[in-house]
């Protein structure tokens, strides 16, 4: 038997009760079958045939301070309807899922941004390392050729003064 089927009528649950040993009945099907039954202080459970009083003191004649112990021995039971749930999980699994595969695409397109990013500096700094050496060796030659000119000036002073 089903969770939610009634042990009576084998049906849906329609207003579920529960009898004090916990098995689920209908209301309608469980007050047919306690106004079926000859003795009116206690019943028998459908499914187990384990009696259960069916008679309520009335509290007027009960001292105050016991009226929060007296519970009625049928209690109303709400279940939840598994197939709304299960609907409202699958939307979620299905908005989760679009929000992975977003987010998914997302990484993609920040690693590929990224990897282009990398390259583009390591191209940099190696023109910039290229720049730096072509710049020493001009440094070099600027001296080399400064010695040569100066040393060139020096002679043409000599030469002019002869």
């Amino acid at each position: 038997m089903a969770e939610g089927s009634c042990g009576i009528c084998l049906d849906d649950l329609k207003n579920p009760v529960s009898t004090p040993c916990g098995h689920l009945h209908c209301e309608k099907c469980l007050i047919s079958h306690v106004e079926s039954n000859s003795d009116a202080i206690t019943a028998s459970c459908p499914s187990c045939r384990t009696a259960f009083p069916i008679a309520t003191p009335d509290l007027r004649f009960v001292p105050a301070k016991y009226h929060k112990f007296i519970i009625p021995s049928v209690r109303r039971v709400f279940l939840d309807n598994p197939a709304e749930s299960n609907k409202a999980l699958k939307a979620d699994v299905a908005r989760l899922e679009g929000r992975v595969k977003g987010l998914e695409k997302d990484k993609t397109l920040l690693m590929e941004r990224c990897e282009a990013s990398m390259a583009a500096s390591s191209k940099h700094a190696e023109g910039e390392r290229d720049a730096r050496m072509e710049c020493e060796a001009l440094r070099r030659e600027m001296h080399e050729l400064r010695k040569k000119y100066d040393s060139l000036k020096g002679r043409y002073r000599e030469h002019k003064e002869m």
